[in-house]
């Protein structure tokens, strides 16, 4: 007979209350966890076997919060010390990347030329999982062999501080297992299993907007950062991205179990490998670094020295 099931797990946000910190209509949140099995014989009392799909789909909404340059900030205007606004300017090589960068935010103002960006993002993760199962009984002997294929693969995009960027994560895992066990005498068992397993991720920080190249830093083929260190929100990241991970693991292994009245002895070998490919960046696209806003919007370390701390690859 072959037996399965389906199921349906469903939760959404009509009965949430709405976030303290959210300002205007949240995104919609919705999560659908849902699947099926199967399972039966294929070989009467012999060949048997087992699968099973299950898919998550999540829409989840976030409110995040941005520091910016305030409308004052974009014209040039920065208090001073003192609190009074001074025009020190905007350098031209600024203006494009204040203009398409930093939005000006509409939130409360912390008094030194930023203000507050409050932003709702709908973070979607997609996740599918498969597994297929096959047991064989060899016969009187009582010596069974096992086969098992797994795989679980998913997408998920994660809403930063700075509005115009999310970083975009996708693992995908498989496992493959199969063992034999054979009974060699009423109180002397053996298990022979072999494994191989694949690990994989992958992650990069992705614009919301089109950055012309023409506004790259260097010729990599990737968006770099503007990081005011005073805590203004990044425009890009610092961190090491992109990144494409692989893991490979092989592993043979064998016990032999020897039962004798109330002593049971165990004995064999496990051998593994295990292979790694990674290959990471470090300020991918180079970064610019300030340590306050008028250094980025002058250019200025100060009356004499130019603004010029870059980490990355040069042109």
């Amino acid at each position: 007979a072959i037996r399965g099931s389906l199921f349906e797990f469903h939760r959404n946000d009509s009965l949430d209350s709405t976030n303290y910190f959210a300002q205007g209509e949240l995104p919609e949140f919705q999560r659908d966890q849902f699947g099926a099995t199967v399972g039966g014989p294929i070989l009467t009392n012999r060949l048997f076997y087992f699968g099973a799909y299950e898919m998550l789909r999540e829409r989840n909404a976030f409110t995040r919060f941005a520091r910016l340059p305030n409308a004052n900030a974009h014209l040039g205007l920065v208090p001073n010390a003192n609190g009074t606004l001074t025009n020190v300017g905007v350098h031209p090589t600024t203006r494009p990347y204040l203009d398409l960068l930093f939005p000006i935010p509409d939130g409360r103002d912390f008094g030194d030329g930023t203000a507050e960006l409050a932003h709702s993002h709908q973070d979607p993760t997609d996740e599918h999982f498969g597994v297929v199962k096959f047991d064989y009984n060899l016969g009187k002997s009582g010596s069974t062999l096992m086969t098992r294929w797994s795989r679980d693969v998913s997408d998920t995009q994660i809403s930063q501080s700075h509005p115009l960027f999310f970083e975009e994560v996708s693992t995908d895992t498989r496992y493959f297992t199969t063992q034999f066990q054979s009974v060699l005498k009423g109180n002397l068992l053996n298990s022979l299993r072999f494994a191989a397993n694949r690990t994989g991720r992958k992650n990069d920080l992705i614009s919301t907007i089109d950055i012309p190249t023409s506004l790259y830093f260097s010729e990599d083929p990737h968006w770099g950062a503007i990081n005011i260190v005073s805590g203004i929100s990044t425009a890009g990241s610092i961190a090491t991205i992109p990144v494409d991970y692989k893991q490979d693991m092989f592993q043979l292994s064998d016990t032999l179990t020897w039962t004798a009245g109330s002593h049971v002895i165990k004995t064999g070998f496990d051998w593994q490998k295990y292979h790694f490919d990674g290959f990471s960046y470090s300020r991918y696209g180079g970064e610019f670094r300030f340590r306050n806003l008028t250094e980025f919007l002058t250019l200025n370390r100060s009356a004499t020295a130019q603004a010029d701390r870059f980490t990355g690859n040069l042109p």
